[in-house]
């Protein structure tokens, strides 16, 4: 008996509907992985959030977003403040608070990378500046920023300073100014917020605590450095709409002002943001500055709905 094989038009009408087949299942693959990174991500940032809450319990107030050192012109990461309420105690014993972020002292937990505090979306690792004071500024390849910052506050970029509606701190205009009218903040005229759940008077369900920095918005720093002089790295003003306004573009030129860098993630379409009441929603990139601004606000009068 004669046996037939596959001819080579089969054979190629075969690896066609393959490669169909595979180009149809692609995507639905890569939009499943996206969805658990989400997931992962919105458990992070939720995690930060109920640890922030944890300390607001315990202290009464919820935490600054940078802490002071000795000479008051740099500070901490509200990270280090808010560590023993994630389970991190052990690390939060390595850190020397009497000394600058940039002491030697603070080398070793400064260059440990937080895991629990970054979005997989971005990546493994990012370009960023990982200089310590006396080091040259290079740019390289690090796992030691972190995703998520504090919400300082609104601000609009069309206006000086000082703002109306928003309450502004005006001595660091190099800097874009430091908004002091969200829950977390720290005036460069040394004024630490410790803001009350009665001060939230628009609501802690309507007013923003953390946004998502894992956009590629021009390098990150270190983790641990909070502040230094009038620039703030551990959390921005909100200015701009999501994913628009970089500190850097890709070239490396300086395009804007570091503390109106915009939030902003890796994810399709928008960001997470995470609220006073420990509730964590996806925020639209489409959604208007002036909305934006209403969630960042504390206790402006201003009651945005829930559609972002």
């Amino acid at each position: 008996m004669r046996k037939h094989g596959f001819t080579l038009v089969e054979l190629l009408v075969v690896i066609a509907i393959i490669g169909v087949l595979v180009a149809l299942l692609l995507p639905a693959v890569q939009a499943a992985r996206e969805a658990a990174r989400r997931a992962t991500c919105v458990n992070k940032l939720r995690q930060a959030t109920l640890a922030t809450l944890n300390y607001q319990d315990a202290r009464r107030h919820f935490p600054p977003a940078t802490t002071r050192d000795e000479d008051s012109a740099n500070g901490f990461s509200f990270v280090t403040l808010i560590m023993p309420y994630m389970d991190e105690e052990s690390l939060r014993q390595l850190l020397k608070p009497n000394m600058s972020w940039g002491d030697p002292a603070n080398r070793e937990i400064g260059t440990t990378p937080l895991f629990f505090l970054r979005c997989p979306s971005q990546g493994s690792t990012e370009l960023m500046y990982t200089h310590w004071p006396g080091e040259s500024s290079s740019l390289k390849e690090s796992n030691l920023s972190i995703h998520y910052g504090a919400v300082l506050g609104a601000k609009d970029p069309d206006q000086g300073c000082p703002q109306e509606p928003y309450s502004i701190d005006c001595s660091v205009s190099g800097s874009g100014f430091a908004a002091n009218n969200g829950i977390m903040y720290v005036d460069t005229n040394k004024k630490l917020s410790r803001t009350k759940p009665k001060e939230i008077t628009d609501g802690m369900s309507k007013t923003f605590l953390f946004g998502e920095q894992s956009w590629d918005a021009g390098y990150h720093r270190v983790w641990i450095v909070g502040r230094a002089s009038g620039f703030i790295y551990s959390g921005n003003n909100l200015a701009y709409t999501l994913n628009t306004h970089m500190r850097r573009n890709l070239s490396g030129s300086i395009v804007g002002l570091v503390n109106d860098v915009s939030f902003g993630s890796k994810h399709p379409g928008g960001a997470h943001f995470s609220k006073a009441d420990g509730s964590v929603q996806f925020v639209s990139e489409d959604t208007a500055d002036k909305i934006l601004w209403m969630w960042a606000s504390r206790a402006n009068g201003e009651i945005p709905n829930d559609d972002i």
